[in-house]
This record gives structure tokens, C-alpha cells and sequence, in this order.
């Protein structure tokens, strides 16, 4: 069972190709900006959204018992990245959808199990 709190605390979520591009994007600028650039999504999604996405995007059979815990006594409630600067002044905004980039992320999770629980691997045997 996959047991989370209520999970209406929001996070942000960016490919790693998308920010690998929004650094280089960064580097390449000339001269180099003396402000706070966010190369976030700019977009949010609540904990538990994430959960049953995950969860349907992974075809799992696991139950899910969403708001069973406790929230924190220090949670934070609320976290996006403003990322306006780097549309301004680097032309930069994430290509990778946060839906393609968690289907990449579970794609390339989903391989790398078979590869390291394959009888073949040396990659179990570490």
C-alpha cells in the first residue's frame, strides 16, 4: 500500500532536460545577468495529483490510501519557481511536458529494473 498525507501541498517538477538546457542557456548569455534566474516549470501540482499520476502512468496495482498520515507541523505548503526572467532574458522555457517528462522517467525506471534484476546483470551482484 502507498500511504501519503492529505497531499494538498504543491511542488514543482522540471525534466532534467529541461534544465540541463535552461544552464547552458545560462553560460551562453553575455554579460552574464546579475539577477536570480529560475529556470523552474513555472507550474504546479499537488502531492497527492502527483501520487495517483504516478501510479496510473505506471500501471500500478498498488492501493492507494492518500491523507492516511499526518501532514508535518513544518510543512511547506506551497513551492513554483517563477521563471519569467529566463523566458526574458535567456529565451528559455521547458520543452518536456511535466506528463512526458514523468513518462520518460518511469520509461527509463522501468528499463533500468529489468536490466539490474536480469540473471545476465553484474549490476545485481555489486
Amino acid at each position: 500500500p502507498i500511504e501519503t498525507t492529505e497531499g494538498i501541498q504543491t511542488r514543482e517538477f522540471n525534466y532534467v532536460d529541461n534544465i540541463v538546457k535552461g544552464f547552458i542557456a545560462i553560460a551562453s548569455v553575455e554579460p552574464i545577468p546579475d539577477v536570480v534566474i529560475n529556470v523552474g516549470s513555472g507550474e504546479e501540482i499537488a502531492i497527492c495529483d502527483l501520487v495517483r499520476k504516478i501510479h496510473s502512468l505506471s500501471d500500478s496495482t498498488s492501493e492507494l490510501n492518500i491523507g492516511t498520515l499526518p501532514n508535518r507541523p513544518t510543512e511547506i505548503w506551497r513551492m513554483c519557481a517563477d521563471n519569467q526572467r529566463a523566458y526574458d532574458i535567456l529565451n528559455w522555457k521547458p520543452l518536456i511536458s511535466f506528463e512526458d517528462g514523468l513518462k520518460k522517467t518511469i520509461t527509463w525506471f522501468k528499463e533500468y529494473l529489468n536490466i539490474y534484476y536480469s540473471t545476465n546483470s553484474s549490476l545485481n551482484k555489486l
